[in-house]
């Protein structure tokens, strides 16, 4: 998971003044397609197919961070 789009997050959603809430969801659409893209952008390796077969768990514990990041992303709206 990119560090940077974490940190934006917390940076830009979870401040210690909480913007209006028009700010947020502009905020929060501009950090989900930063996340989108970073996602979209994995090599083929690590990403999650459809035939059934188990990945290996660092490739489950990147896609839980990624998860992750979309609750964080989205609990503060």
């Amino acid at each position: 998971m990119s560090v940077a789009i974490v940190g934006a997050i917390l940076d830009q959603l979870y401040s210690i003044a909480r913007p209006a809430d028009t700010v947020l969801e502009l905020r929060a659409k501009q950090l989900e397609h930063q996340l989108s893209r970073w996602k979209q952008t994995l090599p083929m390796q690590v990403q999650l197919d459809a035939s059934g077969s188990v990945p290996p768990a660092c490739v489950l514990e990147l896609h839980v961070r990624y998860w992750w990041t979309v609750i964080l992303l989205y609990r503060s709206l």
